[in-house]
């Protein structure tokens, strides 16, 4: 009798060399695949961080310069153009806001200021070349009403509220429809009332006695005297260039230090609008402005770059129209306003905007 046949056994067999190396090259694939991917994700992400930066911050700059510019001249009903308030306070730096409200000013490429003329009561170091100075003037928009009536011109002002903190050494405007006086605070008494002697005003009496009722009655205001400018933040960006900021210096008091308001703005180039004598408007740059009381509107333009590199490539911008100035890249025959030659996006910002106090003129 015949057994019965075993079935074959077969050793088992695993990938062959060829099949291996087949496989990797199939896993090389898939991994740069997926790789490239991740580097496309991880551009996108930065360019779009880079675009909401850059969004940011030249609204910033925008709506900081174009909203203190439209309180230009301000001084509450008295309107400054028909009311000329005396300015009492020592370091003033204006002898009359109705011509010193908005004003410009350059530095030239040696870095010294155009004309040798430097705003009233600046302190720190100056301006990047060939990038406007702007200063604005006029009264807070927190105005406040009087708590009582003053019972002599120069007794202290007695505030119903102090919405801006109003504290020694600032100056403030008080006016009712008529009168206007511009003095410097000596100190605060309980935060709300203030007093001006003669330690930090030529005269420690005012105008009038102001009352805080009925159809004369008067309101108060902090005066603000800021200059907008920019220069480098002292920092430098991933790739080592220089990173610039707007910033903002308080001339109002002396000795005061700059304040930075914003990082990333290159440029700022300002244009003047000068009402002439056919009741046109003109737009100027601040050498060639005649009559600074008679500036009505401005423009403005902001370069504005992304804090690190954020493009694959260098920025091949041929240049970047700054009204009246072209920004041209560092290296570029013949420029005078230049950008560096690196891989940050940028953008300009502009806006004109009307001085309301000044609309009648």
């Amino acid at each position: 009798m015949n057994a019965p046949a075993r079935p074959s056994v077969r050793s088992a067999a695993g990938f062959s060399l060829v099949e291996i190396m087949v496989a990797m090259l199939v896993s090389l694939f898939l991994l740069a695949g997926v790789f490239q991917l991740y580097l496309g994700n991880q551009q996108t992400s930065r360019l779009g961080t880079g675009v909401g930066d850059l969004q940011q911050t030249g609204q910033f700059a925008l709506d900081e310069l174009a909203g203190n510019l439209r309180m230009a001249a301000f001084q509450g009903c008295a309107d400054a153009v028909r009311v000329t308030a005396p300015i009492w306070a020592l370091n003033a730096p204006t002898t009359d806001l109705s011509a010193t409200a908005v004003r410009g000013f350059e530095v030239a490429t040696n870095g010294t200021w155009t004309g040798g003329t430097a705003p009233a009561n600046w302190n720190g170091t100056v301006p990047r070349p060939l990038s406007d100075v702007l200063q604005v003037q006029g009264g807070s928009r927190a105005v406040v009403n009087l708590a009582s009536t003053m019972s002599s011109e120069s007794a202290q002002v007695a505030l119903a509220s102090n919405p801006d903190n109003i504290a020694a050494g600032e100056m403030v405007i008080i006016a009712d429809c008529r009168v206007a006086d511009l003095f410097r605070v000596t100190s605060v008494t309980g935060g709300l009332t203030l007093v001006h002697a003669t330690s930090d005003n030529s005269s420690a009496s005012l105008t009038k006695p102001y009352v805080h009722n009925g159809i004369n009655a008067a309101q108060a205001t902090r005066f603000n005297s800021w200059i907008y400018f920019v220069r480098d933040s002292g920092r430098n960006a991933a790739d080592g260039s220089d990173i610039f900021s707007l910033f903002r210096l308080d001339t109002s008091r002396t000795g005061q230090t700059a304040q930075e308001l914003v990082e990333g703005v290159e440029q700022l180039q300002v244009l003047y609008g000068e009402r002439i004598g056919t009741q046109n408007i003109r737009y100027r740059a601040a050498p060639n402005v005649a009559n600074w009381g008679q500036v009505v509107a401005v423009k403005l333009a902001l370069l504005v770059a992304s804090r690190d590199p954020v493009l694959d490539v260098a920025d091949a911008t041929a240049g970047y129209a700054l009204l009246d100035q072209t920004a041209a890249k560092t290296g570029t025959s013949g420029a005078t306003i230049t950008y560096a030659n690196d891989r940050r996006l940028r953008r300009v910002f502009s806006a004109t905007v009307n001085i309301r106090n000044r609309r009648e003129l």
